[in-house]
């Protein structure tokens, strides 16, 4: 079993907070302390500050006005500095906090950063998609959903989870691929942790329409071996049952352990359209799944998407935090 979401005090593991200034930083801070208490990780709370250099024509050759810029760099620095400082000062004394001011691009910067210090878990805010325009913020949370290399819990704006208090359930969406394994054992690494839940669910996207289709060519072009007498929804039952026991073959040795730290698990499988199945699913299991957790990917988002596939902005959702699992090292 791998090691993410595995939190131990002695080790020093610690969570990390990707801070950056705005009304929402306190949200994710009282979400990160709770769930520090609750794993007795530290809490690292961090910020990266873009130094500009830029190059403009002059006299024939070019001035660097960055150093020009360095009085403005430095006070921007400077006010992070004590920002973080006095964000720190609001975190009670029973969580161990540090703070941590990088530089150059947040995402890349907080990776990075991330996997110096044992980080096993990155929080950053979600904000929420405009029609018109991606908020600001929006890129790197993007950025670490797609290139993290530690776990990262995505919160929508506003949004303040309390893991004392929260009976953590989170639904695990799993292609069956096998990068999704690693999904699937760091899930219930974390529900393990906090005595929480997993709703273990497969989208089948091979739907009642496009197998009734598949059928009527086969039989067209002469096939024999389907049994007439066979329907659409025997095959899709037929179909669901061999996922159900893959799914759970998958946490064969992994469900006992969750029970027994006191957790809940139960395997879903659906058929249909990926986007309008994972809907509802959402809604099916909105008082039980708090968090809804996918493998991450790097792939170009063309339809038809699969549940391994789907883009991260049909991932994030503005009721509920998104938990991005990165594949095996």
């Amino acid at each position: 079993m791998n090691s993410y979401l595995r939190f131990n005090q002695k080790d020093g593991s610690c969570i990390s907070v990707a801070i950056n200034f705005d009304e929402n930083s306190q949200h994710l801070i009282k979400t990160a302390v709770s769930l520090c208490r609750a794993t007795k990780a530290k809490l690292r709370l961090v910020h990266s500050c873009e130094v500009w250099t830029y190059h403009a024509p002059y006299s024939g050759g070019f001035l660097p006005i960055a150093d020009l810029m360095q009085i403005a760099n430095f006070e921007e620095v400077r006010k992070a500095e004590s920002r973080l400082r006095e964000l720190a000062e609001t975190v009670a004394e029973d969580v161990v906090v540090e703070t941590k001011l990088l530089n150059g691009k947040a995402a890349k910067a907080l990776i990075a950063d991330a996997v110096a210090n044992d980080v096993r878990l990155i929080l950053v805010g979600a904000p929420g998609l405009l029609k018109k325009f991606v908020p600001t913020g929006f890129s790197t949370t993007l950025g670490l959903l797609a290139n993290a290399t530690v776990p990262v819990l995505a919160i929508p704006y506003g949004t303040e989870l309390n893991f004392a208090q929260t009976d953590l359930g989170i639904l695990v969406c799993d292609s069956l691929s096998g990068s999704d394994q690693t999904l699937v054992e760091a899930a219930m690494n974390f529900a393990g942790a906090l005595s929480g839940s997993v709703i273990h669910a497969h989208i089948n996207g091979l739907g009642r329409d496009q197998l009734e289709a598949m059928i009527n060519m086969a039989a067209a072009s002469g096939y024999t071996a389907l049994n007439p007498e066979t329907s659409v929804d025997d095959l899709i039952q037929a179909h669901n049952e061999v996922l159900e026991r893959r799914m759970g073959e998958r946490v064969r040795d992994m469900a006992p352990r969750l029970r027994k730290a006191g957790g809940k698990y139960a395997a879903r499988v659906v058929s249909g359209g990926v986007e309008e199945q994972l809907d509802k699913l959402l809604a099916t299991a909105a008082s039980e799944a708090k968090i809804v957790a996918f493998g991450q990917h790097q792939t170009l988002h063309r339809k038809p998407f699969s549940l391994g596939r789907l883009p991260y902005r049909a991932m994030l959702r503005q009721d509920r935090p998104l938990l991005i699992i990165p594949t095996a090292k």
